[in-house]
């Protein structure tokens, strides 16, 4: 939740932080730039530093967001009073559809992400951005650890539409980006405006199992529901090569039956 604040002395103080926060995420990416990440005192160093940079942005936020700041008084949360991150009081869900939790005026946001609306259409949880630099960062550093440490790029099938097709979209957001900072040459996107491609993936499974080279699937989880459903319908099977991967993004929202992770 990085905001941008209406004062131009508050908008360069939310530059210099989001500036630092992002210096942060990517030196935590880069093993090279941390030295050695079994040292005691790197990692001591790097809980203190994110320590800090977290009471910041809190008292940022508690200061040039109202909503927020009354929340956090109900806690009795105020800047100065708070000794570590675990104490900031977290917003729950159901807030982002009754207040702007936002510093800036919400008609300058770069994106405005939006609940599913699976629960009650009528009212869908806002989360406005000033900027997708950090939520890039973060995305980015995250993916590259724990789900392609062992290379650079991969082809990667996606199972959800674009952004360019769901704006108001997160996981399109966040699926376009993962093609963008690492797909491969025929990496490409499964879903449209009609529904679930699956001739057109069941293509691609078929080519990757020809060629040995590894892909990786991104879905949600009732993407994967109706995938398996549909395959299965048409005895589709195949045996992906060494180093292929899934990543289920989670959420059934109503549009599947409900599948265990094990099943």
């Amino acid at each position: 939740m990085t905001t941008t604040p209406q004062t131009s002395g508050g908008a360069a103080a939310a530059s210099g932080l989001d500036r630092r926060i992002q210096e942060y995420i990517e030196r935590g990416a880069d093993p090279d730039a941390r030295g050695d990440p079994d040292a005691r005192g790197d990692r001591v160093a790097d809980e203190a530093e994110f320590d800090a940079l977290a009471l910041e942005l809190f008292a940022f936020q508690y200061e040039h967001n109202a909503a927020y700041r009354r929340f956090c008084r109900t806690r009795r949360a105020e800047p100065g009073r708070l000794t570590g991150w675990t104490q900031i009081p977290a917003v729950p869900l159901s807030a982002f559809k009754e207040l702007t939790l936002a510093c800036e005026p919400p008609g300058q946001a770069a994106a405005v992400f939006m609940t599913s609306g699976s629960t009650d259409p009528s009212r869908r949880g806002r989360n406005h951005h000033p900027h997708l630099r950090l939520y890039d960062a973060s995305m980015r550093a995250a993916f590259a650890q724990h789900f392609m440490p062992d290379r650079d790029r991969m082809r990667l099938l996606v199972l959800n539409p674009r952004i360019d097709e769901e704006r108001h979209s997160s996981i399109a957001y966040f699926c376009t980006r993962l093609v963008d900072f690492f797909g491969a040459p025929g990496s490409n996107f499964f879903v449209g405006p009609e529904g679930l491609q699956t001739q057109r993936l069941a293509a691609a499974l078929r080519d990757a199992e020809a060629t040995g080279e590894p892909v990786a699937l991104v879905g949600t989880s009732f993407a994967y529901v109706h995938l398996l459903d549909e395959l299965a319908e048409h005895g589709f099977s195949c045996s992906l090569p060494d180093g292929s991967r899934l990543l289920d993004t989670g959420g059934f929202k109503g549009r599947s039956r409900e599948v265990s992770a094990a099943d």
